[in-house]
């Protein structure tokens, strides 16, 4: 015990320790984040224990919002693209937009057409109007998203490189 009266420093709070831990290891928390939830999907669906499906699917969204923030917010970094790979950058933009509303396409389309098959059964015709009008709904603003999306990648591709791009001065280096 000290005669000293001497300010004890305070106790970081909680709050602050994780805030740091996330901070400094927020890769590697949304790695073990997206495993766990991976894992918690197998034994969900392997196990018939389907309570934890929705823990599983938040654990493996709450990885890919950490990997967001993580690249995100990481330094600006230059990339050396081979010249190949430049010259196929549109393409290959259009391509990986096409693979990427698919799934949600053919998923709107079944939709409406299983609520079409589905209007003899015992449901609520406005239910089932309501239904089609969420799916239409969603079918266009996916395939408007995409379509925009490889308009600006085409239009993207075609335009000149700014010069003052440090990236572009000397040919090499630049973003893909």
């Amino acid at each position: 015990m000290s005669t000293v009266d001497e300010p004890q420093a305070a106790p970081e709070p909680r709050a602050g320790v994780v805030r740091t831990l996330l901070s400094e290891h927020l890769r590697l928390v949304s790695a073990v984040a997206f495993a766990v939830g991976v894992a918690g999907l197998l034994i969900s669906e392997l196990g018939d224990v389907h309570q934890i499906r929705v823990f599983a699917a938040a654990l493996i969204s709450l990885a890919g919002v950490g990997f967001g923030i993580d690249t995100g917010l990481a330094d600006p970094r230059t990339l050396r693209v081979p010249a190949w790979l430049r010259s196929r950058r549109a393409a290959i933009g259009i391509i990986s937009t096409v693979v990427a509303i698919a799934p949600a396409v053919v998923a709107l389309v079944a939709l409406l057409v299983g609520l079409a098959g589905n209007a003899g059964d015992d449901r609520s015709a406005m239910l089932l109007v309501l239904g089609a009008l969420i799916g239409a709904l969603m079918l266009a603003a996916t395939l408007a998203t995409g379509g925009l999306t490889i308009a600006r990648i085409a239009r993207a591709a075609n335009e000149q490189p700014n010069p003052g791009n440090p990236a572009t001065v000397e040919g090499e280096g630049a973003e893909a």
